[in-house]
């Protein structure tokens, strides 16, 4: 018994929801919902029990700011990858978890059904499966990948002799054995697309697209043809979306060349997973040569180093050796590049930039995490100590912030701090070392009115999050106290006044395509780079937090074209380029 259904099917009730094609021009439905408050795009299937029957349920998600900004903080924070029991979630949780579908009420882990949803706080792909008579039920939690603002396909394949399986994409991620439960009915209850089973909440401002439901167990090998040919097709989509023909910074006639030889992989492609490999491969090519830059930046934040035999440390020097291959002229850190301020992390950092940096400019400030151990004289002297060395600053020089120029660019290093450091233990840690003193004030304001207004932008380097921006980023669901800047009342009319400003603040951790990236602030008049944090992240793409440490490490590589900013997203890890990620702005000139 096979039975299928469309998001669009004649079948299917539907509240809301606008009509659109998914990657591949198949009819699909657009959802955009409230993230708290009553659905209002939403589908339903009727008769689509799973009963007692094998299946295969499969949609495309792209989860993207909807709603899962760190929601619930301290106690109330969900656990990581354990088992989770939606009746004790708080009313933030509540309202921001976002059913993807399910058959069930999903109040609790007793209910019978199956459901696969988004769980607030952090956004995680969680299933649960149980059916009548069955006792535990199997639960799958903790997985980040489809919470990244990019188009998985999630697939959940249940043998009823065998194994239930979750696929995320081309990969299974979880699996199993159900075999127990042969015979036994999971629900009678219809499906519901798009919100959970009382209408209450909807998906968020994210996107479904082709959900399909089977009476019969898709092998691997199909699931995988599957989402490679529907992968190369949303590939191509990015690239046309990129308007790579009309922007300046590409040779006009090559980039037409390539884009007739990418639309020809859709056409002409008999193995869509080869096709997809060959096609990124060119892709990533063809975006290293653009015209020659003005200035070229390798950005990083929140390292969290981890001493010399740390995953972390491994990755950053994979990420500067690549930087060098790349030729980029100076580096910028966002501090945190310590993970605990010991000295073993703080010198495998340092290190690190003697290997594979030496003779280049670096500006880089402190974070919360470097005042954990060493007292502030301590820590202002090791940190003077080395920016000496590395001929950033005078051998006299005392003081964390600075300045310098790199390609006729002028850099500003700001660095939050407070008259005493060393903190015991983590209560409170970040308001210690998170103030801006008169001096500060004093300096920026000394460095703006000296290099702005001259036709290029001016780079200021900070901690902690810009207040303004993270309270947009997080619709005002945040800690000011421990995330952005403390006592800054001062500083904000500053950065107003100098439209030419780009600033790169790190701290929160954000992934790209969930904070991370180029933002204009336009009520407040200025730019900001959300830089995204190494050691993983509330949302978008970062480290699965069950995965080895070292594992996925995002950055920035940074172009420069008088006016023209290129940010090419990066793991530094992998040693991928995260195309999807990468922004293309046109800088106001003041």
């Amino acid at each position: 018994m096979i039975m299928d259904f469309s998001l669009s099917s004649a079948r299917a009730k539907r509240s809301g929801c606008v009509d659109t094609n998914s990657f591949g021009g198949k009819p699909a439905l657009r959802f955009d919902n409230p993230g708290n408050g009553p659905a209002r795009d939403w589908v339903y299937l009727p008769g689509a029990m799973i009963d007692a029957y094998s299946f295969t349920v499969r949609i495309w998600v792209r989860g993207e700011n909807g709603g899962c900004h760190d929601y619930g903080t301290g106690s109330e924070n969900l656990p990581i990858a354990d088992s989770v029991d939606p009746a004790v979630f708080n009313d933030l949780q509540s309202a921001h978890t976002s059913i993807l579908f399910s058959t069930g009420t999903f109040n609790s882990r007793r209910d019978v059904g199956l459901t696969v949803a988004h769980l607030a706080p952090h956004g995680f792909l969680t299933l649960q499966f149980l059916p009548y008579g069955g006792t535990e039920p199997v639960q799958f939690t903790g997985h980040k990948d489809t919470y990244d603002g990019r188009w998985h396909m999630v697939t959940v394949t249940g043998d009823r002799s065998g194994d239930l399986c979750l696929y995320i994409d081309d990969r299974l991620v979880d699996k199993a054995c159900i075999a127990s439960w042969k015979g036994l009915s999971c629900s009678s209850a219809s499906f519901t697309v798009g919100s959970n089973i009382k209408h209450e909440h909807g998906f968020g401002p994210g996107e479904l697209a082709d959900f399909s439901l089977d009476f019969r167990v898709m092998p691997a090998d199909e699931i995988a043809r599957l989402y490679n040919a529907e992968a190369l097709r949303l590939l191509i989509s990015e690239i046309d979306a990129r308007g790579l023909d009309s922007c300046p910074i590409y040779n006009h006639d090559e980039a037409v060349a390539f884009l007739e030889k990418a639309h020809s992989f859709a056409e002409d492609a008999e193995d869509p997973q080869t096709a997809l490999s060959q096609l990124r491969n060119i892709y990533e090519e063809f975006l290293l040569h653009t015209i020659k830059p003005d200035l070229k930046l390798i950005v990083t934040s929140d390292l969290h180093c981890d001493g010399e035999d740390g995953g972390r440390i491994a990755a950053f020097r994979k990420g500067l050796a690549w930087a060098n291959e790349l030729g980029m002229d100076a580096l910028v850190d966002g501090g945190d590049y310590s993970n605990f301020g010991k000295d073993f992390e703080l010198d495998s950092f340092w290190k690190s930039l003697d290997l594979f940096w030496q003779g280049k400019p670096f500006f880089g400030t402190v974070g919360n995490h470097e005042t954990l151990e060493l007292k502030a004289p301590e820590l202002v002297s090791y940190q003077c100590e080395h920016l000496h060395k590395m001929g950033m600053v005078s051998a006299e020089h005392n003081r964390f912030y600075y300045s310098g120029d790199c390609c006729g660019y002028h850099f500003v290093v700001l660095a939050q701090y407070s008259d005493t450091y060393t903190v015991t233990g983590y209560k409170g840690m970040w308001a210690h070392a998170g103030a801006i003193k008169e001096d500060q004030i004093d300096f920026v304001r000394r460095e703006l009115d000296a290099h702005c207004g001259k036709g290029k932008p001016v780079f200021l380097v900070i901690h902690n999050a810009i207040e303004p921006l993270l309270a947009r980023e997080t619709n005002g669901h945040y800690n000011p106290s421990s995330a952005c800047l403390i006592d800054a009342a001062a500083l904000y009319p500053l950065l107003n006044d100098h439209p030419d400003i780009i600033i790169f603040t790190g701290h929160v951790h954000h992934g790209f395509g969930g904070g991370a990236g180029f933002h204009h602030l336009e009520d407040e008049n200025y730019n900001v780079i959300d830089l995204p944090g190494f050691r993983g992240g509330t949302i978008g793409y970062c480290i699965d937090d069950r995965a080895p440490v070292g594992s996925r490490h995002p950055a920035y590589f940074l172009y420069l074209f008088r006016n023209i900013l290129l940010l090419r997203a990066v793991d530094f890890a992998t040693g991928e380029w995260l195309t999807q990620y990468d922004q293309t702005i046109v800088l106001q000139e003041e």
